[in-house]
């Protein structure tokens, strides 16, 4: 900043507002739509307000100013953030919670056998009265998750699933999550980007399971959030010990983002 020049935060009063307003949105299903609502009335009435008192200028037409532009500005970010709540909450699948479905998607987890907990990014669902193709991929968290076949399944397959959803708390990493009901069919092996990615963890797992020590099994889990080769024993220690976030937590952006 200049010598003797003074920062303007006049425009950090309507960006602070929109983005209250949308903090306070993403609390609650529906909150969305509500906020967008009230911020477009209170941002028409305020433009109404500085039409007419526009003579008088000076400190009121100042105020109602910023106040059209925090309105403004909350309404867009909201509306944008409610239009996509309702993409990400399709009514097929809200109309299926508490009732078994079959869902078709990708994998955002490796499966060997059987995991406790995986994530699919889901675009298909059939309630039994034909498939609905869904406008936008939806993530689902899916319980008991057993493999079809001896072949682990890996990030980025496209498979079919059978579970049951039920709505998970506003504002998680995912939208719905369900216990799974079967088992976990390959429809279409991963490819493109999604194939060259799991050779390259499969190599970093080969090379950490040569490492001595409980290290070579745990390294994957940290590094690429591949805890597969991590035996009952120690993941019950890491458990004990109030470790188990580690790597659970630390390779998964860099896990999902090579997906």
């Amino acid at each position: 900043m200049t010598p003797g020049r003074v920062l303007d935060l006049r425009l950090g009063v309507p960006v602070g507002v929109a983005w209250a307003g949308l903090a306070v949105g993403v609390t609650r299903p529906g909150l969305l739509a509500l906020v967008a609502t009230v911020a477009v009335v209170v941002g028409a009435v305020a433009l109404g307000a500085a039409v007419v008192t526009r003579p008088a200028g000076g400190v009121i037409g100042a105020v109602l100013l910023v106040v059209v532009l925090g309105a403004g500005l909350c309404a867009g970010l909201t509306g944008q953030a409610a239009a996509r709540d309702e993409i990400r909450h399709p009514p097929v699948l809200v109309s299926a919670v508490g009732h078994a479905v079959t869902v078709e998607g990708r994998t955002l987890d490796r499966v060997e056998g059987r995991v406790d907990v995986l994530t699919l990014s889901v675009d298909r669902v059939d309630v039994g009265q034909g498939a609905v193709v869904l406008r936008s991929a939806v993530p689902v968290r899916l319980f008991g998750a057993r493999a079809g076949s001896a072949r682990p399944v890996e990030i980025g397959s496209r498979v079919s699933a059978r579970l049951v959803p039920g709505p998970v708390r506003y504002g998680e990493s995912v939208a719905f999550e369900g216990g799974s009901v079967g088992r976990l069919d390959v429809l279409a092996e991963p490819g493109g980007a999604s194939a060259w990615s799991n050779g390259l963890r499969s190599s970093f797992r080969a090379v950490a399971a040569r490492l001595p020590g409980d290290g070579g099994a745990l390294l994957p889990g940290l590094a690429i959030g591949d805890t597969s080769g991590v035996p009952d024993d120690l993941d019950a220690d890491m458990t004990a010990a109030s470790l188990s976030h580690l790597t659970a937590v630390s390779g998964d952006t860099l896990r999902k983002g090579c997906a």
